[in-house]
């Protein structure tokens, strides 16, 4: 089992990208609910444009199951503002 100094520094390469009032949100959540016996990490957070497209490709012109129906600057990950946790 992780500590909570493990779980941070497993979301913060992430976390630290985010516009820097969700990140900040984001490790309270985390701190939170590691409180609470529930360890959350953050898998994804500030997307770029062209990773954003390859997404929503995806299920539609490329191989796989369609994952987002947000087409690249019309997600809020574009812009530092989501996060994603498995």
């Amino acid at each position: 089992m992780l500590n909570l100094a493990q779980i941070l520094a497993k979301s913060e390469a992430r976390v630290s990208k985010l516009h820097s009032t969700v990140a900040q949100r984001a490790r309270q959540l985390i701190i939170a609910t590691y409180g609470e016996g529930i360890n959350i990490v953050i898998v994804q957070g500030l997307r770029t444009m062209d990773e954003q497209a390859a997404l929503y490709a995806q299920g539609r012109t490329t191989v796989g199951s369609i994952v987002t129906n947000a087409r690249a600057g019309y997600s809020y990950h574009n812009y530092g503002l989501a996060l994603t946790s498995p």
